[in-house]
């Protein structure tokens, strides 16, 4: 009999003991999926910035939280649109994250440049993601006075010169110049697109005289800071107009002609033939940069050049997708790798398999048909 009940309690003990890890593991499972996952809440921050690049803003609008999406009035959106950003810290608050970006705005086709902080708050509303609060504040702005390509950082009344045209290098080689013999003039005739890096130290530029030549230029602040203990630099009009002999300052009679430019060295990229730069954009590790222009009486293409050396990244994407039958255009970068698109152009076939969205690996270079 004894044998008998402890045989019974042996059974009983091998029944429950399953069902006890069972609902421990559900419990376990229960638990991290209530856990906020870092990693998923920045997904939905990045998703948000690549909206907005796109102009999409009824689908970024649908990330916000409740509490935001009921404060929040409509976009408005302006000329100045993102087309990059790249991000700089991230705080862990509870269960929730702050991440601030770095984010390039620039008015396509012209000279003009800002670079923001964006400080995104990211909460977890049920078992979605969701951002709770948006904050932005500028930290430099570019704009053309007169001949000038001018500098104004956050809170500075006045401004300073980054660059003057005459002060551009007379000729380069080209880089479609195989041999690499010949040099040609460089166009100076006005200043074009410009977009500044994520760090700040650096700002692309291009100008143009039917031809366009792109470079970049290095930049210090510190140059900045002390003409301003000085008194120096004028106050100036966002957006002014190019042309006349000489700068034009924003208040009358200032003689800026004396100040000193905050662009140090320029690395000269490439001239461009019958063609005008659109606009410029680093990758995030700033290691290269996306030049995307219009071909005269053609349409759209892009190149990629190394941002240390200048060197054109042969991706024969003028060959493989000539202008006259394709459009290509920029998407975004990410991460080691840009995405562009290739589209046909009006009357072509939309069946035509070239068509479609690219990949660009930025370590080896090498490109894939998504």
């Amino acid at each position: 009999m004894k044998r008998i009940i402890t045989f019974f309690l042996i059974a009983i003990m091998l029944c429950i003991l399953p069902a006890c890890g069972k609902g421990n593991e559900e419990k376990n499972e229960t638990s991290s999926s209530n856990k906020f996952n870092t990693k998923v809440a920045l997904t939905v921050a990045e998703n948000y910035l690549n909206l907005l690049a796109k102009e999409d803003y009824e689908n970024a609008s649908k990330l916000y939280s409740k509490s935001l999406k009921d404060k929040n009035q409509d976009f408005r959106p302006g000329d100045l649109r993102i087309v990059g950003f790249n991000q700089d810290t991230l705080n862990e608050v509870g269960e929730s994250i702050l991440v601030r970006y770095r984010v390039t705005r620039v008015v396509k086709g012209e000279a003009r440049s800002d670079l923001d902080n964006c400080s995104i708050k990211i909460i977890k509303e049920g078992t979605d993601y969701k951002i709770s609060e948006v904050k932005s504040e500028n930290e430099k702005e570019a704009y053309v006075e007169g001949k000038s390509l001018r500098q104004r950082r956050k809170d500075d009344v006045k401004s300073s010169p980054i660059i003057r045209l005459h002060r551009l290098p007379r000729e380069m080689y080209p880089k479609s110049n195989k041999a690499n013999f010949n040099k040609v003039p460089i166009p100076n005739k006005e200043f074009t697109a410009v977009n500044f890096s994520y760090s700040g130290e650096k700002i692309a530029i291009s100008t143009f005289n039917e031809d366009s030549f792109i470079g970049i230029v290095g930049i210090d602040d510190s140059l900045q800071t002390a003409a301003g203990a000085q008194g120096g630099g004028a106050g100036g009009q966002q957006g002014g107009q190019q042309g006349g002999p000489q700068d034009v300052g924003g208040q009358q009679g200032e003689d800026i002609s004396m100040e000193k430019p905050i662009g140090q060295k320029i690395l000269s990229l490439d001239i461009l033939k019958n063609a005008k730069v659109d606009y410029m954009v680093f990758s995030r590790d700033e290691k290269v940069i996306m030049v995307e222009f219009t071909e005269k009486d053609k349409g759209s293409s892009l190149n990629l050049y190394e941002t240390d050396n200048g060197n054109l990244v042969e991706l024969d994407i003028d060959k493989k997708y000539p202008s006259d039958k394709y459009d290509v255009v920029f998407v975004s970068f990410d991460k080691n790798v840009m995405t562009f698109e290739v589209k046909a152009k009006k009357g072509q076939d939309l069946q035509d398999p070239a068509v479609g969205k690219y990949q660009v690996d930025l370590e080896k270079f090498k490109v894939k048909k998504l």
